[in-house]
Formats: structure tokens, sequence, C-alpha cells
């Protein structure tokens, strides 16, 4: 039962980092797009304070 609530909770966290590795890749994209074409880029806020 250990194995399985275990497992469970390995393939959550792996999807949660495959899913924020999509999401930051698209994202960079995005502004990389926006900056070649003369848009003004948004300020980025990082999510935890040692980031900044």
């Amino acid at each position: 039962m250990f194995a399985f609530v275990s497992s469970i909770a390995f393939a959550g966290a792996a999807y949660l980092a495959g899913s924020s590795v999509l999401s930051t890749y698209s994202e960079s994209r995005r502004r990389i797009g926006d900056a070649l074409r003369g848009r003004p880029l948004t300020r980025i806020n990082p999510v935890l304070n040692g980031a900044a």
C-alpha cells in the first residue's frame, strides 16, 4: 500500500515538474517573440523571494 501511494505521489510530482518546465518554455518563447517585434515586455515577478 505504501508503494502505491508513493508511486502516485511521485507521478504527481513528475507531472507538476513537467508542466512547469513546459509553461516556462512557452512563456520564454512568447517573451522573445514580443521582444523581436518591439513590443514592451511585462516585468517578471519571481514566485520565490530568493529568486529576485
